[in-house]
């Protein structure tokens, strides 16, 4: 039961408990899960399967829990290559540039070495650049990530912020991004909503969410929250 509209240029944080809904609303949200009630939109155009391809590469979906049923011993490049066609997998003839974009993005993700190792063989970490590698690479107007820092060390940390971070400076672009950690909500963000039990719980610019108010109401507790305007 969820009602949200999501404008250009907003950077949203979903935030809620386990087992609240969340990775369920990315998965439909994203084009990968069907509905069987109420409407999603985007630019008034409804998803169906009719629209589902189009959608799915006019948004990045970047979720371990996902793509880890779906993926098992494919080529590193060809899951990041399936990002251009709105697949699981490479459907259709793969141009010499495509295959020059996906291997800066993984070389920039510091796995220009690994492009044709078979996914199961990766680190948890290493699987996560590989899907962010396949959501970034046709350019989407829309990140859709669920907990993009799972499994990431320190250094996979930083190259991915500093991705994320370029990717959003360039206007027309909204994210939705799922975090559990409060350390990785950035300045670049500008909304929140938190989730429960199947619906929002709140919604607005972020620093009117993350309150200690909204926060302990949320979550039963004494909370304070402490917002570091310095930290990126």
């Amino acid at each position: 039961d969820v009602s949200w509209k999501i404008h250009e240029n907003e950077r949203w944080v979903l935030f809620g408990l386990n087992g609240c809904g969340k990775t369920t609303l990315l998965r439909a949200l994203a084009g990968y899960l069907g509905v069987n009630k109420g409407t999603i939109m985007l630019d008034n155009v409804p998803l169906n399967n009719e629209t589902k391809t189009d959608w799915r590469i006019r948004s990045g979906f970047v979720s371990a829990s996902f793509f880890n049923q779906c993926y098992r011993s494919e080529p590193v490049l060809e899951i990041v290559l399936s990002g251009l066609y709105g697949h699981l997998g490479v459907n259709g003839k793969v141009s010499a540039s495509d295959v020059v974009k996906a291997k800066a993005v993984l070389r920039i993700l510091g796995l220009d070495k690994k492009h044709q190792y078979p996914y199961d063989t990766l680190s948890s970490g290493q699987q996560q650049k590989v899907l962010l590698a396949r959501a970034l690479i046709h350019e989407p107007d829309m990140l859709i990530l669920d907990e993009p820092f799972n499994g990431l060390d320190i250094l996979g940390r930083i190259q991915v912020q500093e991705l994320l971070h370029d990717w959003m400076k360039q206007d027309g672009r909204s994210m939705i991004s799922v975090t559990h950690h409060c350390e990785e909500i950035t300045s670049d963000y500008t909304h929140a909503a938190f989730m429960k039990d199947g619906k929002i719980y709140a919604a607005g610019l972020i620093q009117e969410v993350f309150t200690s108010k909204i926060v302990g109401a949320f979550l039963g507790k004494t909370v304070d929250v402490i917002w570091n305007i310095n930290s990126q």
